[in-house]
């Protein structure tokens, strides 16, 4: 037997490979995409090189932190928010680890416009995940990223895929489902 599948590749959880993110057009690394880019896929940072993944983790859960089951969309979680996480849950991010931040918004996987328009992190979440060095960060939310924020100094949508992929080498899950975790108070 056989079949068909045909689905967009953000369906369900997954993982950013590098090459999903350039900077003018290069990317981690200093790597020209026109080098790497194939009619079958890339030749180079694609999802195929990511080393299983075996690292301390943590979770920061920002809608706990905010005293709601869920954010609203469009919120905007910004470094200031994971700080505080990190004081309210006392654990700190660590070089070398996943940081998962819980919004919430797995709750609407259900109702795909609610879902979509969820919260997500600015470029402030991005750096200062990647200023302690993390491996690998993700959510419960489509990209990351709060959907439709310009980051106005990178002059770009989506500038935590800019930071932490393009320019830092960092991976990002998305789509996770964080709530029984986050339930288990195992940060």
């Amino acid at each position: 037997a056989a079949g068909v599948l045909i689905c967009g590749e953000h369906t369900g959880t997954h993982i950013d490979a590098l090459c999903h993110q350039s900077d003018a057009l290069t990317l981690c690394g200093g790597v020209p995409v026109e080098e790497v880019q194939s009619p079958r896929g890339f030749t180079r940072h694609g999802v195929e090189e990511i080393q299983p993944i075996v690292a301390p983790g943590v979770l920061l859960d920002v809608a706990a932190k905010d005293g709601v089951e869920s954010l609203e969309p469009g919120r905007v979680v910004r470094a200031a928010d994971l700080e505080e996480c990190c004081e309210r849950e006392g654990v700190s991010v660590e070089a070398g680890s996943v940081a998962l931040v819980r919004l919430g918004n797995a709750r609407f996987w259900d109702d795909e416009e609610r879902y979509l328009a969820g919260p997500g992190m600015d470029a402030s979440a991005a750096y200062w995940m990647a200023e302690r060095g993390v491996l690998a960060v993700g959510a419960d939310n489509m990209a990351w990223d709060a959907p439709g924020l310009e980051d106005p100094e990178l002059g770009c949508l989506m500038a935590g895929h800019l930071i932490l992929l393009a320019r830092r080498g960092i991976y990002i899950i998305e789509n996770l489902a964080l709530d029984e975790l986050a339930a288990s108070a195992q940060y």
